[in-house]
């Protein structure tokens, strides 16, 4: 699954290198920094312009309300989405079709259980910058609505690659960028095509290590929650959480 990320990069460089010569529009306080993104926060996702060649960076809420409960209710919202299943999953489906988005990231995190307790884990590209999880959203207020506030939307999980093996089975599935201007078009509803683009990313694309359960904390929010402990001190904390 997919229950914490981060966004530190600057948006526009982003932009520039895999939509070149695109119109971009920039709405709200979209391009926000965050270190330790949460499940009812808002965060930066891009979804495709009223036009084609262009793109817009959205400021979105993390959780589509399910079919049985209000969007208030943060509560019940779904984070997370299977891509195995997507097409046939009533509350993801028209989303799954028509209303897909990039959600913008530095890298992830995840937990692996150890006795009682978790030790978490942070996940970034080896060669450094952000990538682009796949999403889809959906928005509460008319089309013609500039609420963007009210837009929000999920992360498409997949089978995890050997790097995440043994701390969890699932993943944000992490888009190929030759795949992403495919993932906004709304020109592309076939669902073997779309299916395609959402497989579990190289293990070679990622590296991890261990952080201090500062990211455990929601009001936690500083460059703190990513820096590396020590692997004695993990292991330290293994043994602790064991016993």
């Amino acid at each position: 699954m997919c229950g914490r990320f981060c966004l530190h990069s600057k948006i526009d460089p982003w932009i520039q290198l895999h939509f070149p010569g695109w119109e971009s529009k920039l709405s709200g306080s979209a391009g926000q920094k965050s270190f330790n993104i949460a499940p009812a926060q808002s965060t930066t996702v891009c979804a495709g312009g009223k036009s084609a060649r262009s793109i817009s960076i959205l400021e979105m809420t993390w959780g589509l309300p399910s079919q049985s409960s209000p969007a208030k209710e943060s509560g019940k919202n779904l984070i997370n989405a299977r891509s195995e299943t997507i097409d046939t999953k009533p509350s993801f489906r028209e989303a799954f079709h028509f209303r897909r988005c990039l959600v913008l990231a530095d890298g992830f995190y995840e937990w692996k259980t150890i006795g009682r307790k978790k030790q978490p884990y942070y996940f970034s590209p080896k060669a450094g910058g952000m990538f682009a999880m796949a999403g889809i959203w959906s928005n509460s207020q008319p089309q013609n609505s500039n609420r963007q506030r009210d837009a929000r939307f999920c992360v498409l999980t997949t089978s995890s690659s050997q790097i995440l093996r043994g701390i969890h089975s699932r993943m944000p599935v992490i888009l190929d960028p030759r795949t992403y201007d495919d993932w906004l078009s709304t020109s592309l509803s076939d669902t073997r095509e779309l299916m395609a683009l959402l497989k579990p990313v190289s293990s070679q694309f990622l590296q991890r290590w261990p952080v201090s359960s500062r990211v455990n904390r929601v009001g936690n929010n500083s460059p703190e929650c990513i820096e590396a402990i020590a692997e004695n001190e993990a292991v330290r904390n293994r043994q602790r959480m064991l016993f």
